[in-house]
């Protein structure tokens, strides 16, 4: 029933339901996860519905026990949690393949996209609350974290996922109760929504209850430091907005299968912190939001290209973190040098290959940006890597390193002199090779860049370090290395050539015969070149010596330098740490504090989901979780031809079917 191999075992639900599978592929990159999952082949694999939830969980052999330390050791973890997009069959002489292609959470959100329509008060909304937002972040003087930033700092004490009961709100705030028209179960004709339960006796059969309206669940995340939450407010208020259609489905869709609001965590805010201390800069990002979402409205648009805007506004990204049921999508700053969480060190013991070049020619060593003041969106939806349209003549100029310093330029005509000047300089690292120089608009150059020189030197010295090791790619092949977490900086153990660099891709794949785990990174280093940059927008919180709450808090791990006892001291760290390795002390002492991070269980999952109780067949082992969020629906509706039917959807009456089909299983047990 479960794929075991080189001593872990993965099991497969749908809709709740324990499923064999062959294999897997999970790929994280950015905030769209996916996973290929190769199914046994069945008559009934193509009843397997679109949007069918989907969790994977792993569990390592021989590891026992429910010790907190070890979050849930001995237990099921969770690796993937997303919903069914599609179906792909390949048939090769007598050979087939089944694959369901599935999504992450935030592709479920893409989907329901598709079927809303904005209204015309979405854009005033929008820019109500990232004004809100931004002149709340201003104002508020929060220095528990003992600096200048405006973050409080995690309670130590507090479990990672914990909900604090003043968090929990009352009602789903997104849309309206459906329960206000007291109307019999089962009335379709007046659109209400009928949820069944399962009967006990035979889980395939639906049956009726009295509850006439999704309820949602009440927990929320609070696995986070006290911050602004700019971002997170505004996509919450795309999403409320994607989720006022008139039809019962896309609600359902909402409520039931994968709720936002519990899902997405904010990093504590910092470029949007060092716009919003500026009234100027403010209503600058004011007037250019508007201009944005106004012309993102003119044509279809779905939820990821005005998630992108939002997120290239105030220069971040968004990553799914693996293993987070509650607070898995992670908003943070586009670029991150404070020191490295503890379950992205990747030792030689777990290292089967590494591919790097470092190919000199292309090195980057200044950055010159020209900005457009005046900047309106072109017709097409923005994108980072586009030049602004020209509306005002007077361009904004800005280098780094500051070799010569073009802002005091005001003159136009004294910038050809200015930067032929700069070419005759020389700065550290032009020694064998000259000035490199690469001349280009801001990233993002449609935000507000623009507004003054100051903030685009800010944003030109960030794009900088972007940039400048774009010259250096590494590729790794590591065993099963499920504590990586993608979109942060992992540190590679090595003899003679220790390297850093951020995380772009991970992909585990998972069979029968082997089990591994392949990672891209970007923005490599050599360790003894790494200088570890705390930009002054940046909240206090990002400073080496503080970063160890953050990741505590979101992780459940530790920085390196920390767990050393040297807290903000990256190079000493790996140091200590690599003595430990090679003296054989590290394998206890990373087992027990090092790479250990907070997964969510199976357990835990199917409690979040509103799980009412669990059959199992103790002869087979298969399990059927059934309850709230796994429940059937009747909703009103048409024939093709228009006449007036109930249109049922039973959510786990296609995966009984199927896996009845592999093992005969559940017809055994419940025909």
């Amino acid at each position: 029933m479960n794929v075991v191999s080189d001593g872990f075992e993965f099991k497969l639900y749908l809709e709740g339901i324990q499923t064999p599978f062959v294999s897997a592929r999970l790929t994280y990159q950015g905030a769209d996860a996916t996973a290929a999952i190769q199914m046994f082949p069945s008559t009934n694999f193509k009843n397997i519905k679109t949007s069918t939830l989907v969790h994977i969980f792993f569990k390592q052999s021989g590891i026992v026990g429910s010790d907190p330390e070890h979050q849930g050791a001995g237990n099921f973890k969770l690796l993937f949690t997303g919903y069914v997009a599609g179906k792909a069959i390949a048939q090769s002489g007598g050979d087939r393949g089944y694959t369901l292609v599935c999504h992450n959470r935030f592709g479920l959100l893409k989907s329901i996209m598709l079927g809303s329509v904005f209204s015309r008060d979405f854009v005033g909304e929008l820019n109500r609350i990232v004004t809100k937002t931004a002149v709340r972040a201003a104002t508020v003087d929060d220095t528990r974290a003992g600096g200048t930033g405006l973050a409080g700092i995690f309670n130590p004490s507090q479990v990672p996922g914990e909900v604090a009961e003043e968090s929990i709100p009352e009602k789903a705030p997104y849309f309206q109760d459906l329960n206000e028209k007291k109307v019999a179960s089962g009335s379709a004709e007046d659109g209400v929504i009928t949820t069944e339960t399962n009967s006990s006796a035979n889980p395939a059969t639906p049956a009726s209850n009295d509850v006439t309206t999704p309820k949602p669940a009440k927990k929320q995340i609070v696995r986070s430091l006290e911050n602004p939450n700019i971002l997170k407010d505004g996509l919450d208020a795309i999403i409320k907005d994607a989720c006022q259609s008139s039809s019962p489905v896309y609600q359902v869709a909402y409520s039931h299968r994968l709720k936002l609001d519990r899902y997405i965590n904010e990093f504590p805010a910092t470029w949007a912190n060092y716009i919003a201390q500026d009234d100027a800069k403010r209503n600058k990002m004011h007037k250019y939001v508007s201009q944005v979402i106004n012309q993102t409205m003119s044509s279809v648009s779905q939820l990821s290209s005005l998630a992108s805007v939002l997120l290239n506004l105030f220069n971040s990204e968004c990553w799914e973190i693996p293993g987070l049921f509650e607070g898995g999508m992670l908003i943070q700053p586009v670029y991150m040098a404070s020191d490295i969480p503890t379950c992205n060190m990747l030792f030689p013991s777990e290292i089967i290959s590494i591919n790097f070049t470092d190919m000199d020619g292309n090195k980057i060593t200044r950055l010159i940006t020209k900005a457009e003041d005046g900047y309106i969106p072109s017709d097409q939806v923005p994108q980072s890597s586009q030049n602004s349209t020209k509306q005002i003549s007077v361009a904004l100029v800005s280098a780094y390193p500051p070799v010569f310093n073009i802002r005091d330029v005001t003159v136009p005509q004294d910038k050809k002199t200015s930067l032929n000047k700069m070419q005759t300089l020389l700065i550290e690292g032009e020694e064998y090779t000259g000035p490199r120089t690469l001349v280009t608009a801001p990233s993002p150059d449609y935000a507000i860049v623009s507004s003054d020189q100051a903030s685009q030197y800010d944003l030109t010295e960030q794009q900088f370090y972007l940039i400048k090791d774009v010259h250096k790619n590494m590729s790794a092949q590591l065993k099963f290395s499920y504590n990586l977490i993608p979109g942060q900086k992992a540190v590679l153990f090595d003899k003679y050539t220790p390297l850093v660099g951020k995380i772009t891709s991970i992909t585990h794949d998972i069979s029968a015969a082997s089990v591994s785990t392949s990672v891209n990174f970007s923005q490599v280093e050599y360790l003894d070149d790494i200088v570890l940059r705390h930009p002054h927008w940046y909240d206090a919180s990002y400073k080496p010596e503080n970063i160890d709450s953050i990741y505590a808090a979101y992780f459940g791990c530790h920085s390196m330098s920390s767990s050393a006892g040297m807290p903000g001291k990256i190079k000493e760290a790996y140091k200590y740490l690599y003595e430990k390795y090679l003296t054989c002390e590290l394998k206890s002492y990373m087992a027990a504090k090092l790479t250990q991070r907070f997964f969510e269980t199976e357990a835990s999952v199917f409690k979040m989901l509103g799980v009412s109780n669990t059959q199992a067949t103790s002869d087979k082992g298969v399990l059927i979780y059934t309850g709230q969020l796994l429940d059937n629906y009747r909703f009103s509706g048409y024939t093709l031809d228009m006449s007036p039917t109930t249109i049922e959807s039973d959510r786990q009456l296609p995966v009984l079917e199927y896996v009845k089909t592999i093992y005969g299983v559940i017809g055994d047990s419940y025909d």
